[in-house]
Order: structure tokens, then sequence, then C-alpha cells
């Protein structure tokens, strides 16, 4: 969209205390952190149990095209609210 309608989502996102992980192989550990395990991250990405647990032992840094989309998306969605 314009400058205008991406204003509030930048000001948002400048807004939170911590900043929200930038590779896959730091995000999988968040959202299994954040989600209480490997199942339900499973669940919402789409990938196997195996894959989740790859990453999060970094033995895979790179997700295809698709996947670092949902990743991605996943983790904004539940980054953390600045503190009072």
């Amino acid at each position: 969209m314009g400058l205008v309608a991406d204003g509030p989502d930048h000001v948002v996102q400048q807004a939170f205390t911590r900043p929200i992980p930038k590779s896959a192989g730091a995000q999988m550990p968040y959202l299994v952190k954040q989600l209480k395990g490997t199942r339900a991250v499973v669940e919402l990405l789409g990938v196997s149990q195996r894959t989740v647990e790859r990453y999060v032992k970094y033995q895979i840094r790179r997700p295809g095209p698709d996947l670092a989309g949902r990743l991605a998306d996943a983790v904004r969605a539940r980054r953390e609210p600045p503190d009072p």
C-alpha cells in the first residue's frame, strides 16, 4: 500500500521491546517456545516434526521460500508486546 497505510504497522513494530528473530534458525526455536512444543509448530507450518527438530538443533538453516514466508508470518503474529 502507500506510505500512509504502512505507517501504523511501522510504529507498532518499533514499540515492541524485543526485535523479531531474523534467521530461520532463530525463528523456529522462538515458535517452539511460544507454542510450548514442536507439535503445535508442525500443525501451524505444515512441516514434519523432524524438520522442526532439525531447525531447533541448527542442522537446517535456510528454509525454502514458501516455508520462510509462513515462518516469518507466524513469528510476526506472536511477537511479545512491550513491557509496561
